[in-house]
């Protein structure tokens, strides 16, 4: 059963991405799928969908690493740094992952003060960086 606490952040995501949607994973993880972000230049693609876990016990633990769409490469072909094709836990889905996390979330992720919508902030800001 999802918190009511995570179903409210999830309802401050779709504020900003009204098309995403949840489900909770056989492990009560939740994934989050933003389909259709749009990409500056330097990508291959203009738009992508990204996935996201939302871990047992969380708000503790924060999100780690996030998953686009598997065709996605930079616009000259390569795969991106610190990314690889990988099948999303407990699920069929193949993407491209990426392994990108808080830095020292134990000291830099605070459950009191970060949200669901910071993390998807820092996805945000990896994208940006075309590398």
């Amino acid at each position: 059963m999802i918190s009511p606490i995570t179903l409210k952040e999830i309802e401050r995501v779709r504020e900003r991405f009204p098309d995403a949607a949840y489900q909770e994973l056989p492990s009560t993880a939740i994934l989050v799928t933003l389909p259709n972000v749009p990409l500056p230049e330097g990508w291959s693609l203009a738009e992508t969908t990204i996935w996201f876990v939302i871990p047992v016990g969380y708000p503790g633990p924060c999100p780690d690493c996030f998953w686009v769409e598997g065709n996605l490469r930079l616009a000259s072909g390569a795969i991106p740094q610190a990314a690889q094709m990988q099948t999303i836990s407990e699920t069929p889905i193949e993407a491209l992952w990426f392994s990108w996390h808080v830095a020292d979330a134990q000291k830099q992720w605070n459950p009191a003060r970060d949200k669901l919508a910071t993390y998807v902030s820092i996805i945000l800001d990896r994208l940006r960086k075309v590398v």
